[in-house]
């Protein structure tokens, strides 16, 4: 059964779909959203990109494509509340770029490649390793299915670019960095034309954060989604903790917690010193995004509320 686009809100959960009918949906999300208009493209050409990309997501906890699928949804929610600050064809590039931007993930993060001096990490000389494969691997698809054919050469390199710059930009690490340029446009209290007629790359910046903010989309669901994206996401975590201990390799603290105390933990812990400041940042520069810090106040409660009872739960049991 089809599902339809204009049922769904931020609760959205990507896992209760077939892989069917998560190409069904992001074709729709894109058809909406005018990007065969856009691309120059049919439907038919925009249809057999999405089963490609679909194809080259791997059957991960977390970073498969549902996840993409979701991330394409909340960047698709965001632009209805602040379509007039994109022209569209920036607002397509930002829609793929959503899409594309877990590409063969493989459920372990940019350490473990540098760690093992993989092939990987030596290709992209350990600098955003997995966002560089997940660009390279876009690209090699955009081209295969011939999905910008009907655009002019320089069309091609600027889609190519800005989804190079925006995938770049959901690698953790750039975090800081691209808070701080988001500040920086926010406390300027220009319009957004104004911003972007002053400095043309305030266009990106603002698509990077539509799109991180989409990434970190697990606080703006219901506890009960977020609770089942986030343990998957705690089981990728363990998985490369278990493979760097076998291997004698260091690990990172946030991923070697393991039950649904480290979980809750991890959670309150993430949102309140992560990822609410960033969506008070980013709704400082789109204002009209301001209801998902109401969902997101709600989403934290419950998660802290989570912590105290399990906390109340093991005292009780070490008293015994």
């Amino acid at each position: 059964m089809a599902v339809q686009l204009s049922k769904l809100d931020h609760s959205f959960d990507a896992l209760d779909l077939t892989s069917e009918q998560l190409q069904s949906l992001a074709i729709d999300i894109l058809c909406e959203n005018k990007a065969e208009s856009a691309l120059h493209t049919d439907h038919s050409l925009l249809s057999s990109f999405v089963v490609a990309v679909a194809n080259r997501y791997n059957e991960t906890s977390f970073h498969n494509f549902a996840h993409a699928v979701t991330v394409l949804h909340m960047t698709h929610l965001h632009l209805q509340l602040v379509v007039t600050k994109l022209p569209s064809l920036d607002h397509v590039i930002l829609l793929l770029s959503a899409l594309c931007h877990d590409l063969d993930h493989r459920g372990l993060a940019n350490s473990y490649y540098v760690n093992t001096k993989d092939e990987l990490a030596i290709k992209y000389d350990n600098e955003h390793v997995l966002e560089n494969h997940h660009v390279d691997v876009t690209k090699t698809l955009l081209r295969t299915t011939n999905l910008l054919a009907g655009l002019e050469t320089q069309q091609q390199e600027h889609i190519e670019a800005s989804l190079s710059a925006c995938i770049l930009a959901t690698d953790m690490a750039a975090h800081g960095e691209l808070a701080s340029k988001v500040k920086q446009l926010a406390e300027s209290k220009e319009s957004m034309q104004t911003l972007i007629q002053q400095d043309p790359s305030a266009m990106l910046t603002m698509m990077q954060a539509i799109l991180h903010l989409a990434d970190l989309y697990n606080p703006v669901k219901p506890y009960s989604t977020s609770k089942h994206w986030a343990t998957r996401l705690q089981q990728e975590f363990n998985r490369q903790a278990d493979l760097e201990t076998e291997q004698a390799l260091p690990t990172l603290p946030h991923m070697t917690g393991r039950g649904a105390l480290a979980l809750a933990k991890g959670e309150v812990g993430f949102v309140r010193h992560v990822a609410k400041p960033w969506y008070q940042n980013v709704c400082d520069l789109f204002p009209d995004l301001a209801p998902m810090l109401t969902i997101l106040e709600a989403t934290l409660a419950q998660w802290e509320l989570e912590v105290k009872q399990l906390e109340a739960e093991q005292g009780s049991t070490q008293d015994k």
